[in-house]
């Protein structure tokens, strides 16, 4: 957590402007800490979809799984599954299209 929001009334400043009910703290970067940068309110379906397995960089562009899918026509598990479970490259499991849907 960043050093900024040892003292609540810190966070309190950063983030309470923008909460509204419902929502909770999410990290932007998983890779980073918590920081008025860094963080955003969220719903829970959208942290569901930042998840550090869930997203990936392709031609310098970070998105979700579910995202890249959508855009490439696959479904999300499909292309799931090509990245981790067979490991393939990224570009490999976005070029190639399913043969039994050719």
């Amino acid at each position: 957590m960043s050093k900024d929001w040892e003292d609540f009334s810190d966070f309190q400043r950063d983030m309470l402007p923008t909460y509204k009910d419902g929502l909770s703290l999410e990290r932007i970067d998983n890779n980073q800490g918590y920081s008025k940068d860094n963080c955003r309110w969220a719903t829970k379906s959208e942290q569901a979809l930042n998840r550090r397995y869930n997203v990936f960089e392709f031609m310098g562009i970070k998105d979700t799984i579910a995202n890249w899918a959508r855009f490439f026509g696959f479904k999300t598990n499909t292309l799931d599954m090509r990245i981790y479970k067979y490991n393939w490259s990224t570009e490999r499991a976005l070029s190639e299209k399913n043969p039994y849907y050719a």
